[in-house]
């Protein structure tokens, strides 16, 4: 399988955001996902935005024939105050 297509397009997506973090040159930066070799991990800016995610996943299976496997996948919520 093929799986940057799907970075690409987690990366183009209005229908969610990423989380902010520092750069090297002290710079916020978004990032939205991280690959490595078939593991896909998604860092959405909100826990609102999980539906729309998994519906880009789900879209992104119907055309490509992978799937999201859900014995394997995990999700981690941090909550800023």
């Amino acid at each position: 399988m093929q799986s940057e297509p799907l970075a690409v397009a987690i990366e183009k997506s209005h229908d969610f955001s990423g989380i902010k973090v520092k750069n090297e040159r002290d710079e916020s930066v978004e990032i939205r996902s991280s690959q490595y070799v078939d593991d896909t991990n998604v860092f959405l800016g909100h826990v609102n935005m999980i539906d729309n995610c998994i519906d880009l996943i789900d879209r992104f299976g119907e055309a490509s024939g992978s799937k999201l496997n859900v014995t394997k996948t995990k999700g981690l919520v941090h909550s800023i105050d």
